[in-house]
């Protein structure tokens, strides 16, 4: 485990080596402020009410003009002010003024109405379009001036921030477009191939960030499975030199909180390899994927209730395939969190990813179109309500074990389950009793819509898990060609 925690540090370093530079607001001459989200270049979500707040001189009249609106507040005594503009329809460019009693003004242009999504996590979101292999002559051909990234600023000290070109809106084309998330692009890019409409993209990464630091103390305190954690942090026992990217909070703080509530469409999560990575608390990899679970639980819910949107959509990217040399990882009790909060939460969807990590010697896998594509399809189907989209593969919906077989039966298998990589399913094993790890491989095949399991000697199964390893062999998927998700499931649920 250490080699791959010194992985993943040389790694991401490598992907952004320069010094963190944090931009101020956009401002006045004066005392006139807006966030760092508002500025030239940006795109506001459509068909709801977009608030714009700032701040001013305590007590003084502040106006917002922007397409025929015209809104005006008085700021508080701490002189914060905020107004909300009235749902809009896609459309632009506009131009936004916004300015005082005094006469102090800021004046923003090029500004487009859309859709505006967050995409957040560590390092395989923040993987840009040149780190996959994209070179001069494909970026030559991005001119898609519609589609703009938001790049927030990271904390100063976080291990890969992402440093250049970011607290600014930059329009696909640019000479910057190297750098946008190349998930979160090619995510924007099939959206808005169907939807006609302009696509902004939010993006909060940092590489080696668990997801304890993109969730608020606050939050984190509600949470009894997160005491050990949280202890061990009010401690003296860690180096706190190194880990700011551990650190409970310090990411929501610096870099969720200055973006809230700007309007948006929803949220796409990538995060949960550093999960898993050790610390000198003394709990093990094991408990520490463990509460993962319980950590997507508390950023889904916290998230939700600041943007003031309880059915806010939220994407999951799971875990890819990945062998780490210094051995297992529990990449798969990961997966299986993920899993198991896509499907107790509402709205939250599940992007399945283990059969797009190449060999899995990658932590930081290039596939990353494929992704983005698979994101897509879950939001064009479930979000915007098209028809007759598959936008998932094979989910587990239950096991029925008679005769001393198992038999599985799953969601979203499409035109039917398919075997693809090998003549026969591989990856299944089957166990007699509740041990978490006395699994025997389990004999596999498909028999109409569903999959059918035995295994010799074994006349009582009581578990099944699929793809369970850290770089596992898949060979489950549906017609479509989608993978089925890795799972645990027992005669218990």
């Amino acid at each position: 485990m250490i080699d791959l925690r010194r992985s993943i540090f040389l790694i991401t370093v490598i992907i952004s080596i320069f010094s963190t530079v944090l931009l101020p607001s956009s401002k006045s001459a004066g005392n006139l402020n807006l966030p760092e989200v508002f500025s030239n270049n940006m795109i506001l979500q459509r068909n709801v009410t977009v608030p714009v707040w700032g701040t001013a001189r305590s007590e003084e009249r502040i106006t917002v003009e922007f397409d025929n609106q015209t809104k005006s507040t008085i700021a508080d005594n701490n002189g914060n002010w905020s107004v909300k503009l009235n749902p809009m329809k896609a459309g632009g460019p506009f131009k936004m003024k916004v300015f005082d009693a005094e006469g102090e003004s800021i004046n923003l242009k090029n500004i487009l109405v859309g859709e505006v999504w967050i995409c957040a996590g560590q390092s395989n979101m923040n993987l840009d379009l040149k780190e996959i292999g994209l070179d001069k002559k494909d970026f030559n051909k991005i001119n898609n001036k519609n589609l703009r990234e938001f790049r927030c600023a990271m904390p100063e000290g976080a291990i890969n921030p992402e440093n250049i070109d970011h607290s600014k809106w930059i329009p696909a084309g640019d000479t910057a477009t190297k750098r946008f998330s190349a998930v979160a692009y090619y995510f924007a890019q099939k959206i808005q191939e169907v939807e006609k409409v302009p696509v902004g993209i939010i993006v909060m990464s940092c590489g080696a960030t668990r997801a304890e630091t993109w969730i608020s103390m606050k939050t984190l305190k509600k949470y009894t499975a997160l005491k050990p954690m949280l202890n061990y942090w009010s401690g003296k026992m860690h180096d706190n030199k190194y880990l700011i990217n551990f650190k409970p909070s310090i990411f929501y703080k610096s870099v969720v909180e200055p973006v809230i509530p700007f309007a948006i469409k929803g949220i796409v999560w990538y995060q949960g390899e550093s999960n898993t990575l050790p610390d000198n608390s003394g709990r093990t990899i094991l408990s520490r994927a463990d509460e993962y679970e319980t950590l997507l639980k508390a950023l889904i819910t916290s998230w939700r209730k600041v943007w003031n949107d309880e059915n806010l959509p939220f994407n999951i990217v799971q875990l890819p395939n990945y062998s780490d040399p210094s051995g297992n990882i529990y990449w798969s009790v990961i997966r299986q969190a993920q899993l198991d909060i896509s499907q107790k939460m509402k709205n939250v969807g599940l992007t399945v990813t283990i059969d797009l990590g190449g060999n899995g010697a990658t932590l930081h896998p290039h596939k990353k179109e494929p992704v983005g594509d698979r994101i897509a399809l879950w939001a064009l189907a479930k979000v915007y309500g098209k028809k007759g989209i598959v936008f998932s593969g094979p989910i587990i919906r239950s096991m029925n074990v008679s005769d001393g077989k198992v038999y599985l039966t799953f969601k979203h298998i499409g035109k039917g389950l398919v075997c693809r990589n090998d003549d026969t399913l591989n990856g299944f094993e089957i166990s007699g009793n509740s041990s978490r790890d006395k699994f025997i491989k389990a004999n596999a095949v498909i028999k109409d819509s569903q999959v059918v399991l035995s295994a010799p000697g074994l006349k009582n199964p009581y578990a099944v898990r699929y793809a369970w390893a850290d770089n596992p062999a898949v060979s489950l998927f549906n017609a479509e060609g989608l993978p089925a998700c890795p799972f645990y499931i027992s005669r218990q649920k």
